[in-house]
């Protein structure tokens, strides 16, 4: 898929013309535009039932900017609480606080929480 397939399938996606992304994602080979898809995904809001899917991917590598998109659109929470980057996890339970209760939160993150904690505004 080169840049104007990209572009197209951002278009698409705009104009509200894609109804079977399960097609688009089965007709792309490379790993480099399955994740350019995703992220057209994610940026444009659709397609939410395969987040959880991704998210269990992202989670387990270094691919940071996609949890960040994740977190940016406020999905898979309960996902990226597990990631292995501390900086997502913080956010995850900046976004929620009930997150800090997770058994690995508290076990090893005791200093999100408690920075959590002491900046808690209930009002935001």
């Amino acid at each position: 898929m080169d840049l104007e397939e990209l572009k197209e399938f951002e278009r698409a996606i705009v104009a509200g013309e894609i109804n079977d992304f399960k097609f688009y994602f089965e007709q792309a080979e490379d790993e480099d535009d399955i994740r350019a898809m995703r992220k057209i995904c994610i940026e444009n809001n659709v397609y939410k039932k395969a987040y959880p899917d991704w998210a269990e991917e992202f989670v387990f590598t270094d691919d940071y900017d996609m949890q960040y998109l994740l977190l940016d659109a406020n999905e898979c929470l309960d996902i990226l609480i597990c990631s292995e980057n501390k900086e997502v996890r913080r956010e995850v339970v900046e976004k929620d606080i009930e997150y800090a209760f997770e058994d690995h939160i508290m076990e090893y993150d005791q200093d999100i929480i408690m920075e959590n904690l002491i900046n808690y505004h209930p009002l935001k």
